[in-house]
Formats: structure tokens, C-alpha cells, sequence
């Protein structure tokens, strides 16, 4: 289970929020930026306690956004 609050929406440019659960404590931020009629999407997971889960999570956004 996780548990997220929303900490900033600045729409439609910036979300960010939250991701508790298990052993990490973490805030993820999407931002949009458009730039010559291409829109590029920025993803930025911060706060882990330990480089190894930072790795792990890379390799599962990474995914994600193989799906996008």
C-alpha cells in the first residue's frame, strides 16, 4: 500500500506528491515543458535514504515510461 499527499499542482505544468510505503518516504514532481511545439516530460523521485533504492526505482520508471 502506498500512501500520497499532493503537495503542489500547478496545472497543467507540475505535480508533485508524496510516495510513502514499505521503507521508503519520497516525493515524486512531474513537470511539463513545452519547447517549439515539443512537450517534454520531466520526472524527478527524491528523498531516498539509500543510493541502492534510488537505483531500484530508476529501473521501474524507466519501465513506466517505456509504456508511455
Amino acid at each position: 500500500m502506498v500512501d500520497c499527499e499532493v503537495l503542489v499542482v500547478d496545472e497543467p505544468y507540475k505535480l508533485s506528491y508524496t510516495w510513502v510505503g514499505g521503507p521508503i518516504n519520497t516525493i515524486v514532481t512531474w513537470t511539463l515543458k513545452q519547447e517549439d511545439g515539443i512537450t517534454y516530460l520531466h520526472l524527478e523521485h527524491t528523498g531516498f535514504e539509500k543510493e541502492d533504492q534510488a537505483f531500484q526505482w530508476c529501473g521501474i520508471w524507466l519501465g513506466e515510461y517505456v509504456k508511455i
